[in-house]
């Protein structure tokens, strides 16, 4: 069983070390990349489900626009839980199961670039979607709708930001091929569209993001496999209308690492993974480390 999104537990709003003053708001994503990994494509039969995400994300280098490090010192630390409600109703739409989910992270930030540090532990910002599930034999995909809520706690003069400030709409596409006896090989894909933020008058370019993971059962109850995420955007970041440095800020990044996912007899289930930053443009550079633990009341 595996939804399909996530909220990036590091996101935040950095102000610019050295006397800038425009605020980093591009590069940064709530999109919760390396979430989902074994069945990111599949949806549970009907039902109340629950999953527990544990993250934490740490990096000491800041990317810009040809992967050199933007600020010398900068560090970043996050680290958060983030329940999730999945429904999944008896309801049949174009062919699909409908479905529900919704989710809120709690994440504790710490950012600091040179002469400058900040801490901030609060609520993010609200993740709803309806969905659709479709299943044929070992082949499992869905579709979601996903708004994000600008409720996390956000106040533009603070050097760590929790919530974004702004809407976002983002269309998800799962796919899953699931053998019970051996491999897994699914992937998560989305577009994000970024309002603007109103209290800065940054607005962040769209972007296209995943998860992806490649896996097989080692035992019969045990899988490993490769796993990792990407982003990359394909719009500039606008500040007061006008297009932020020569390249738009457009962030990318490919993470690569793997994972270990043991499911009970019972149905419960616990994935953890260690995925490491590669290929970074113009955000954080760093390390993340999930723990996924899913179940049916």
């Amino acid at each position: 069983m595996a939804p399909l999104t996530f909220i990036r537990c590091a996101a935040c709003t950095l102000c610019c070390a050295a006397g800038a003053a425009s605020a980093l708001e591009g590069g940064v994503d709530t999109y919760g990349l390396g979430a989902e990994g074994t069945l990111a494509g599949a949806l549970p039969p009907t039902g109340l489900y629950g999953i527990v995400y544990q993250n934490h994300y740490q990096a000491r280098r800041l990317a810009d626009d040809s992967g050199h490090s933007a600020i010398p010192g900068f560090r970043l630390y996050a680290d958060s839980v983030t329940p999730r409600l999945i429904l999944m109703t008896d309801t049949t739409l174009a062919g699909g199961q409908l479905g529900y989910y919704a989710l809120m992270p709690l994440v504790d930030l710490r950012v600091s670039v040179p002469g400058k540090s900040d801490s901030r532990t609060g609520k993010g910002d609200l993740l709803m979607a309806p969905l659709l599930a479709y299943h044929s034999g070992m082949f499992h995909w869905g579709y979601a709708l996903e708004f994000v809520m600008p409720v996390g706690d956000y106040d533009r003069n603070r050097l760590a930001n929790i919530g974004r400030n702004y809407f976002s709409l983002r269309p998800i596409f799962g796919w899953s091929f699931h053998d019970p006896e051996g491999w897994d090989a699914s992937t998560k894909m989305s577009l994000t569209f970024n309002r603007r933020n109103g209290d800065t008058d940054y607005r962040s370019g769209s972007y296209f993001a995943g998860d992806y993971n490649i896996g097989y059962r080692v035992r019969p109850h045990l899988r490993i496999g490769l796993e990792g995420y990407f982003l990359s955007q394909f719009s500039d970041d606008k500040l007061n209308g006008a297009v932020v440095s020569n390249d738009g800020n457009r962030a990318q990044v490919f993470g690569v690492g793997g994972g270990v996912q043991y499911e009970a007899p019972s149905g419960w289930s616990v994935e953890g993974k260690v995925v490491k930053d590669t290929s970074v443009r113009n955000r954080a550079d760093g390390t993340s480390l999930w723990i996924r633990a899913a179940w049916r009341f």
